[in-house]
């Protein structure tokens, strides 16, 4: 029995190491025949630039009805291709490779910064500007400046149209800041005087006064003034002034002619001194009337015998100065009557 028992244990240790021995062989059979899949281990790298300036991730936009960011185009190593795909904000390549792809990524809208010198910029402008759009920009000058430049940043190029006053920037893409110059308007008066003298030009800056001196000529006075451009001068003891100049002018000052006005001339009647030494040629002694632009003559000559003798005329106190002729005889002139007038004639011996 004990024998028995042995040799039935024997045999059952036996089968479980033929069990055991076919399935290692079994095993090991099945790893010899499958291989196990080698991972890929290339890969793209990739820079991202946002308006050519490298960032440290990948621009993203938090609103995707408008975003903040566009995506402008790709760059990459060894001739790779691919597409960027705007829902799931990637790039997706045609083959992955150990290899750069610089991404590039712009604004969709851009900063635009407008200051004035000497203006004043409108609370209505846009500050954001669409990628590529132009934008307009009302500036406008203080009271009496005009446009001088415009200065923007990385030298942009812009334009002033003072008609309107409106700063223009073509194509939009980059973030802009602009100021606009205006200084003091320089203004012209010319001045233009009629029957007179005083003509001139002066130049002055906006909101100053403007002076000249003119003076008419004999017999005129009361000038008509116009100026052009609403500008208004005023005239005061032959000085013409323009208080604020606020625009070029020409300004006419014109004389206007003075109405002669009448006076009377009287003469003393003359003593028998006078009668005997002296004879009236032509004029007389009675009394004549004579304009304020008009003039009264009397040619006196010395009888024989007293040819050493000439007439002594006052009038109102003022001796009137003869004009000799070759016949020996003397021309007085009266002239200049602004009052009623009366004379004396006296003969007088000539010590020339």
């Amino acid at each position: 029995m004990k024998n028995k028992g042995l040799i039935i244990f024997i045999t059952i240790l036996f089968l479980l190491s033929s069990t055991a021995s076919i399935i290692g062989y079994i095993e090991s059979k099945k790893d010899v025949n499958e291989k196990p899949p080698v991972e890929n281990k290339e890969s793209i790298t990739y820079e991202y630039y946002l308006e050519d300036v490298l960032q440290t991730s990948i621009p993203i936009n938090e609103n995707t009805e408008e975003p903040t960011y566009l995506f402008n185009r790709y760059q990459c190593e060894d001739n790779i291709s691919g597409t960027f795909n705007e829902q799931e904000w990637k790039f997706i390549p045609d083959e992955e490779k150990n290899a750069v792809c610089k991404l590039y990524f712009v604004k969709t809208y851009y900063d635009v910064i407008i200051t004035a010198a000497n203006g004043s910029v409108s609370e209505d402008n846009q500050t954001k500007i669409a990628r590529e759009s132009d934008g307009k920009f009302i500036v406008i000058p203080n009271e009496g400046y005009e446009f001088k430049e415009v200065n923007c940043s990385n030298d942009k190029k812009a334009t002033y149209d003072s008609k309107n006053s409106t700063l223009n920037i073509n194509v939009i893409m980059e973030d802009i800041a602009c100021k606009v110059n205006f200084e003091i308007r320089s203004l012209r008066a010319d001045i233009v005087v009629k029957n007179g003298e005083g003509t001139a030009t002066e130049t002055v800056n906006y909101g100053e006064s403007v002076s000249a001196i003119v003076k008419p000529k004999d017999g005129y006075e009361n000038p008509k003034i116009t100026c052009s451009n609403k500008q208004e001068a005023i005239f005061d003891n032959n000085k013409l002034s323009i208080e604020k100049l606020t625009d070029d002018t020409k300004c006419t000052v014109e004389f206007v002619k003075v109405k002669p006005i009448t006076y009377d001339l009287s003469f003393e009647e003359l003593d028998e001194d006078t009668k005997e030494k002296l004879q009236i040629i032509t004029g007389s002694t009675d009394t004549v009337k004579v304009s304020t632009d008009g003039s009264y003559s009397l040619t006196i000559k010395p009888n024989e015998g007293f040819e050493n003798y000439k007439a002594k005329i006052v009038c109102n106190k003022n001796t009137i100065v003869p004009t000799p002729s070759e016949d020996g005889s003397y021309i007085y002139t009266i002239s200049g009557l602004v009052e009623n007038t009366k004379c004396t004639i006296t003969a007088q011996e000539n010590t020339n």
